[in-house]
């Protein structure tokens, strides 16, 4: 009967649906990555989430003027992807729950180049401020 309690304790937690790590962070909303150079490259992402689907826009900007807006991005958490038509560059990333990041690699067309992007959460987002290109 002693080796029988334990079980029963046990199954009784597993059959209450209390998960002992908890909820999940929630990946919605805006964030913000440098990108390469020194001319102010930013890319902003607005994403919402469903369960563990992500879905969201991204934008672009450099010295305060738009490059690009409205590019699609989704995913399964943990993995965050879009691609630029513009370019052809590919985004592959993952959010990175305990470092409140979304981290990965930009592949530019079809090439071998890449970039390293590390989002962190942001307070405006969809390139705020930036003004159409001339």
């Amino acid at each position: 009967m002693r080796r029988f309690i334990p079980f029963a304790l046990a199954a009784a937690v597993a059959a209450s649906g209390c998960g002992l790590t908890g909820p999940s962070a929630s990946i919605a909303g805006s964030w913000r990555a440098p990108g390469i150079g020194h001319s102010g490259l930013y890319y902003d992402l607005s994403l919402t989430q469903s369960g563990d689907t992500v879905s969201g826009v991204l934008c672009s900007s450099e010295a305060g003027f738009l490059l690009f807006e409205g590019v699609p991005v989704s995913g399964e958490l943990p993995t965050v992807t879009f691609v630029v038509p513009q370019s052809g560059a590919r985004f592959h990333g993952k959010f990175e729950e305990d470092r409140d990041q979304i981290a990965g690699d930009l592949r530019i067309g079809s090439g071998t180049g890449h970039t390293s992007l590390r989002f962190v959460r942001s307070e405006g987002g969809r390139c705020a401020g930036a003004k159409p290109r001339p």
